[in-house]
């Protein structure tokens, strides 16, 4: 890992400043500016700059993550991120159909009525409980449960779910 840290404290320099400034044009550009002009082009600068902007700013808050896990004072407030990653199939299915139902008009359709704002604290809340619920968990249970369910196929045999007591 340690000859990766001048790339990932790269990743961290440029993403950061980029990401955040595609993200604020495309605020600007969305919620601002009144009556934007619809010409294809601008369209399509300002959907490609957003794409490029949240894949900057994701890996730019990775990096942060990473550069803090290897500084001794933070580590253990980022190790439970660990148990998150072992059942990240978990956890990205729970937040997709949590969000889903919750933001959109197939069920709570809540997101117009508490904006981006309440999103993020819904977000940051949920993430949460489900930090506590993973580490729960990985004491517990070799794998998260979607996590099993796409092992055992793939090794051809029933995987064991528990861990061992000792």
């Amino acid at each position: 890992m340690a000859h990766h840290l001048q790339l990932i404290k790269r990743v961290l320099q440029w993403g950061l400043p980029f990401g955040l400034t595609a993200m604020t044009v495309d605020w600007i550009y969305r919620d601002i500016w009144i009556d934007p002009p619809a010409l294809i082009l601008v369209l399509f600068l300002r959907d490609l700059l957003w794409a490029y902007g949240a894949t900057a700013l994701s890996l730019s808050y990775a990096a942060a993550i990473i550069l803090l896990a290897r500084r001794e004072g933070w580590k253990r407030f980022v190790s439970p991120l660990g148990a998150v990653g072992r059942l990240a199939l978990t956890v990205y299915l729970t937040q997709s159909i949590m969000f889903g139902m919750l933001f959109y008009g197939f069920a709570f359709g809540q997101y117009y009525k508490v904006g981006p704002a309440g999103t993020f604290g819904h977000a940051i809340v949920f993430f949460g409980v489900q930090i506590v619920a993973c580490a729960w968990w990985v004491r517990r249970f070799r794998f998260g449960p979607t996590e099993w369910v796409w092992r055992s196929p793939t090794y051809m045999r029933v995987q064991p779910f528990r861990l061992a007591r000792k």
